[in-house]
């Protein structure tokens, strides 16, 4: 491949992940909530929160549901709208030695793959068979965040992270598997929630409204799933006035502990050209 096919087919790919990019973006506006916010109306809020607990058992289960499952293996599909731009997620994870296999379909392009394992983090590019490697290794339990109540980490009572610092191993599948979206649920008085099932699994549906001080993209009514003994999000769904979807996630399939076969992160790279070789963390 020469210069000016590599630098066409990369082109090509990121116009293809624009999908992505946005929904990074409403990300970073719920990772800015508690800035946005009065230290007055978070004190008020967590106050009215410990009227809730059952609420918050359920969201830091969420919030920490990697400490909830050895292993995981699954599928599911996201987008905007009603878009036919969809993103289908495909992982496999070994949470216990920190190992990950996730890639991403955006828009019916080919997949993109991230690997870790083995202190690399190898990542493939289908669209246009390239491969580049990185040395990367695991972070310890993020005892910091996980010591933590949740009130604490969704109010701004201190100055840790919503976020695990631990995770970068799950990848692609972050959304689902340690799901930043639980920043939505950061007011109790704005959700309920009832036991459920869903692809055969014991579930929490939570009902409600997000308030525009979360998140001014998601505002209005949405409903998720939650895997009850794990804090895994299954399914979202986000509604504007009108009751069309404006943003979903859906579990095509999945399996939890059920085991991992080890052949999922490994890779023939044979057919791809490497990019580079990188010293990072990241």
């Amino acid at each position: 491949m020469n210069i000016k096919k590599l630098i066409i087919s990369i082109g090509i790919t990121c116009l293809l992940g624009v999908l992505l990019f946005y929904k990074i973006i409403l990300i970073n506006k719920e990772d800015n909530i508690l800035e946005n916010s009065s230290l007055e109306s978070r004190k008020e809020q967590a106050e009215t929160n410990l009227k809730h607990p059952e609420k918050e058992t359920i969201h830091g289960k969420m919030l920490n549901s990697i400490d909830y499952f050895k292993n995981c293996e699954g599928e599911y599909e996201e987008a905007i709208g009603s878009t036919d731009n969809k993103n289908i997620v495909k992982y496999a994870i070994d949470v216990e030695n920190q190992m990950g296999m996730s890639s991403i379909s955006e828009n019916n392009s080919k997949e993109r793959t991230v690997i870790f394992a083995n202190n690399k983090k190898l990542n493939f590019d289908d669209n246009n068979n390239t491969y580049r490697e990185f040395e990367w290794k695991p972070v310890s339990r993020d005892e910091k965040t996980t010591k933590l109540s949740t009130s604490q980490r969704v109010s701004g009572q201190s100055s840790g992270n919503l976020k695990r610092l631990d995770s970068e191993f799950l990848g692609y599948s972050s959304q689902s598997l340690l799901t930043e979206w639980s920043t939505l649920l950061a007011r109790y008085k704005d959700w309920e929630f009832e036991e459920t099932k869903l692809l055969d699994l014991d579930c929490y549906k939570l009902t409600g409204v997000i308030d525009k001080t979360l998140s001014e993209s998601l505002q209005g009514k949405f409903e998720m799933v939650v895997e009850k003994s794990t804090g895994i999000l299954l399914d979202f769904k986000s509604y504007d006035e009108n009751g069309n979807i404006k943003y979903y996630l859906t579990t095509k399939k999945i399996n939890i502990d059920k085991g991992i076969d080890a052949s999922v992160f490994k890779k023939d790279n044979s057919k791809y050209q490497k990019i580079d070789k990188v010293n990072t963390n990241k």
